[in-house]
């Protein structure tokens, strides 16, 4: 590893290198952990826009009410409602056809509250709906099925691809401006519910609800590391538990932020999708998520670790690995999965031998086929 210096901002003295040795191991890991966060605007977890084919809002619905539900005992979905289908008395005549109404004035007319922005405050007092089984959308039925079948589509894809679920029910917003002397205003997920989308087709229109995956459920990290650098703000930290409530986090939040201009906690719902593929590696890499040895973290103890941050070098010596000459080494019989170099069979026998090895080179030269091949071994 290179052993120079990390640069920082605002004319303070360079940053040293996590891999120089010249850090505690704790230091280092936490240098790296936010090194692996997106704290600008283009992620979407700190500046999240609404898009047509990957969100989906929820009109008239009770935030803390869906949540119990969903992370209830049982597994209780929850459907996504649609609007309901209006009378043909109430269509109306628009370019000489009979159409049926917009969709939101034919909702404010049924009672349903079109605002997504769903609590309204009075005092300190919270009113609402109180129907548990039902996340309302401002969607007839037929409209509804599209929209859920393509943003199911592209939970699938994204499973596919990358063996992540990436669907999220949003609570909560969190409107605060890009730093402290901008009037550009950022709005991000204050808490994400991972969650998966089941339909059923039974009826004139198919049905979509959704269920908790049993992942982990927390508050946003990209937003807490974003605010504490650029604000030094602490915000508090969400607890799931039993007696979990998105209302008390968000009053938690709003409490947090109100001495300061332009910050305000959005009460509004939406489905969409996000990644938190490295927000994973981040608590990976959090030394209090890993057992204790000897009233130590197994992590910050582990002699790769210890070697790889305090700079020494390789405890068989070598700084580049040997290259075998394969037809007459032992190990010439490994499993091959895809055909192999000199160089890349050599490596696989250094690591099969308990050896550890950084596997580096240009595009194209078979890295990922040696650790594919390594895997089967």
């Amino acid at each position: 590893m290179p052993d120079e210096a990390i640069p920082t901002v605002g004319g303070h003295e360079p940053t040293p290198s996590p891999f120089a040795g010249r850090v505690p191991i704790t230091v280092a890991l936490e240098q790296l952990r936010l090194r692996l966060l997106d704290l600008t605007g283009r992620n979407r977890l700190i500046h999240f826009r609404h898009t047509a084919g990957k969100s989906l809002q929820f009109v008239h619905t009770n935030i803390d009410a869906v949540l119990r539900r969903l992370l209830g005992d049982h597994g209780n979905n929850v459907t996504i409602a649609a609007v309901p289908e209006p009378g043909r008395a109430d269509w109306v005549t628009r370019g000489g056809r009979l159409v049926r109404p917009d969709v939101k004035d034919h909702a404010a007319k049924v009672g349903i509250d079109t605002s997504y922005e769903l609590y309204r405050r009075e005092g300190r007092a919270l009113v609402g709906p109180n129907t548990v089984s039902q996340a309302r959308t401002l969607f007839f039925a037929d409209d509804l099925g599209r929209h859920c079948r393509k943003l199911e589509r592209e939970a699938k894809l994204a499973i596919e691809e990358t063996g992540a679920n990436m669907l999220y029910l949003v609570l909560g917003f969190l409107e605060f401006p890009e730093s402290p002397d901008s009037e550009k205003l950022y709005r991000a997920p204050l808490l994400c519910v991972p969650v998966a989308m089941t339909r059923s087709d039974e009826g004139q229109y198919s049905t979509f609800c959704l269920n908790y995956t049993g992942e982990e459920l927390a508050d946003n990290l990209s937003l807490r590391e974003k605010v504490k650098r650029d604000f030094n703000l602490n915000l508090p930290e969400f607890g799931a538990d039993e007696d979990t409530s998105a209302e008390a986090y968000f009053e938690a939040v709003t409490d947090a932020t109100a001495t300061l201009p332009n910050w305000q906690v959005k009460r509004m719902m939406t489905l969409t999708l996000l990644s938190f593929t490295n927000m994973l590696l981040v608590r990976d890499l959090d030394p209090e998520n890993w057992p204790q040895q000897a009233g130590k973290s197994s992590l910050l103890t582990h002699p790769v670790v210890k070697q790889v941050f305090e700079g020494r070098p390789s405890t068989d010596g070598a700084q580049y690995a040997t290259e075998y000459t394969i037809d007459d080494h032992p190990g010439k019989d490994l499993p091959l999965i895809y055909d192999a170099d000199s160089s890349q069979h050599s490596a696989l026998i250094d690591v099969m031998k308990g050896l550890n090895r950084v596997i580096e080179g240009p595009p194209g030269t078979g890295k990922s086929q040696t650790i594919t091949n390594l895997v089967a071994a």
